[in-house]
């Protein structure tokens, strides 16, 4: 069950294809809505602190940020009231170096949380350090969406699994688990080969087995004739027409240092459906 959602907000227009998703959820599952606003004030170095006049401009500068951040508030705690009255706004008006711990804190006490997908092919980061500190610091599950998504229908339709025999795509799965109960159609894809392992079992079999006896009829896809795991998955997503991806998230501490062409790393960059991510 998903009974507390936390979605990340920042006043922008990315900010309206996740509470769409956010309240189709918290319809399916009568869940509380949290909206995580992080107001970012400026930084006060100390080479800055010596000098009068730039310490009053960050001063005022400060106090125009709280003061805007005052009518952001205002604004998506009436939108999050709009999708549920199970809902509040949680403010933190903190400096950059303090957004890993704010989110984590968050996201722990939360069964999901609700970003944008930090990347772009050509253009600029969406709060990657949010992505960052709920992925790797949470031990939640994250929930991620493409910037300015149009979220239509209330169903979740088709998802695909992107399963791996490895501790991630586990964790990933298990958080998906009540949003892969409530899907019309789940595939699990495949992209390591279609021989059956040492003890006979075929590939898939067993998280197949796993998921049915969830309740979750299943699919198992051997995706063949690609040289790019990342390439034949967003294929796949593309040829079933899935609204939904769930996959491990792999790398190092930061998603930043993550080697490029790497299936996270794309799926970060390129995936167009909604995508769970676990680690």
């Amino acid at each position: 069950m998903i009974k507390d959602i936390c979605v990340h907000l920042d006043g922008s227009a990315d900010d309206d294809a996740k509470l769409a998703l956010a309240g189709q959820i918290a319809s399916l599952f009568d869940s509380h809505v949290t909206g995580l606003f992080l107001n970012l004030l400026p930084e006060l170095h100390l080479g800055q602190i010596a000098d009068a006049d730039i310490t009053a401009m960050l001063v005022a500068r400060e106090a125009d940020i709280r003061a805007r951040g005052n009518a952001t508030e205002r604004a998506l705690t009436e939108r999050v009231l709009a999708l549920t009255t199970l809902g509040e706004v949680r403010r933190y008006d903190i400096h950059g170096g303090a957004i890993w711990n704010a989110v984590a804190t968050e996201a722990r006490v939360s069964d999901l949380l609700v970003a944008t997908r930090p990347y772009e092919v050509d253009g600029p980061s969406r709060w990657p350090h949010v992505v960052e500190a709920a992925v790797f610091e949470s031990g939640r599950g994250v929930l991620l969406v493409p910037a300015q998504a149009k979220m239509e229908g209330a169903g979740i339709g088709t998802a695909l699994v992107a399963w791996q025999d490895t501790r991630e795509a586990a964790r990933a799965v298990s958080e998906a688990m009540p949003l892969l109960k409530h899907a019309d159609r789940v595939i699990v894809g495949m992209v390591e080969g279609d021989r059956a392992d040492a003890a006979g079992r075929v590939p898939g079999a067993d998280i197949a087995r796993h998921l049915h006896r969830h309740g979750v009829a299943v699919e198992i896809r051997q995706i063949a004739g690609w040289l790019a795991s990342s390439e034949a998955l967003l294929n796949e997503l593309e040829e079933t027409g899935a609204g939904l991806a769930v996959l491990g998230a792999y790398g190092h501490s930061r998603l930043r240092e993550w080697i490029l062409g790497g299936v996270t790393r794309e799926f970060l960059t390129r995936c167009p459906v909604p995508m769970v991510i676990a680690h």
